[in-house]
């Protein structure tokens, strides 16, 4: 029997990813600017309002798409898990292929016949995602067990190795 521990549960991550903060926090500094350059009428002043009024808005856009697929995500994500779309593989890590440490090539990997890639400069890829050359624990031979979605892209949800 292999003691296994949980590495990775898409549970237990930020429903919101890292963009959607990035964009609202310049979408306000924008639209601060804008608001704060009302009263001045120099020509160049006019540039940078209007450049930081359309700043603004992209991304204003950019935010609220960022937050309709994160929650779009999360609640595709309770549904696989409510009506236990889910199935387990356990077994060693076969035909292990590592990305290079230059991130140029997926990590490749199956196990109990199933195929896996971790590419983790794929923006809006749901589950685990960290290759080895990047920090992640994958590696030939190891035992672990994983949880994916039955339907649909073979993406990690539950990941735990020994």
């Amino acid at each position: 029997m292999h003691k296994l521990h949980t590495v990775y549960d898409i549970r237990d991550q930020p429903i919101f990813p890292w963009s959607v903060y990035f964009f609202f926090v310049l979408m306000a500094l924008a639209l601060f600017i804008f608001i704060s350059t009302r009263k001045n009428s120099d020509t160049d002043m006019l540039k940078i309002r209007y450049v930081s009024l359309g700043i603004s808005i992209f991304s204003f856009i950019i935010f609220l798409s960022c937050t309709a697929v994160a929650i779009r995500d999360h609640f595709q994500i309770k549904k696989i898990f409510d009506e236990k779309n889910y199935s387990i593989v356990e077994g060693r890590v076969l035909d292990y292929e590592p990305m290079n440490s230059a991130g140029h090539k997926d990590e490749r990997f199956s196990v109990g016949g199933l195929h896996f890639t971790l590419a983790d400069d794929v923006i809006g890829v749901m589950g685990y995602n960290n290759a080895a050359a990047r920090g992640g624990v994958i590696r030939a031979n190891l035992y672990v067990r994983i949880l994916y979605p039955t339907y649909g892209h073979i993406a990690i949800f539950r990941l735990e190795t020994e």
